[in-house]
């Protein structure tokens, strides 16, 4: 289940504090699957977008161990820094079996097909 987003750059400021809401949403729906499902693991996506930051997969996963997820369950990619990289670099980590926790004009913007680009 991956996520993307861009974080706010406020090294003082708790996690929760530093993801924007879209993001924070698609992670609370990832956790909630996570839950669900038996063996899952969750794929945090997002790379550098502002120079001064690290990763923004970094953020991602920080809360998402934060809200229970075991670190060995949480794969972090940090190398892309637009949706149709994100899409592109989960797909190499990801089983052939995937859940995706984001919204319709991301999957629109990457310009990819849907599901059919996992082919």
């Amino acid at each position: 289940m991956p996520f993307a987003s861009y974080a706010a750059a406020t090294p003082f400021l708790p996690v929760i504090n530093k993801l924007g809401t879209e993001t924070l949403s698609r992670m609370v729906e990832s956790i909630r699957l996570y839950r669900e499902i038996p063996d899952a693991r969750l794929i945090v996506s997002g790379g550098i977008v502002r120079q001064k930051d690290g990763p923004i997969a970094n953020l991602m996963a920080e809360f998402t161990t934060t809200m229970g997820v075991p670190r060995q369950d949480i794969i972090v990619e940090g190398r892309s820094t637009t949706t149709s990289e994100n899409l592109l670099e989960v797909k190499k980590l990801s089983a052939p079996r995937l859940s995706l926790s984001s919204h319709h004009p991301a999957i629109f913007d990457a310009r990819l097909p849907w599901p059919a680009s996992w082919g």
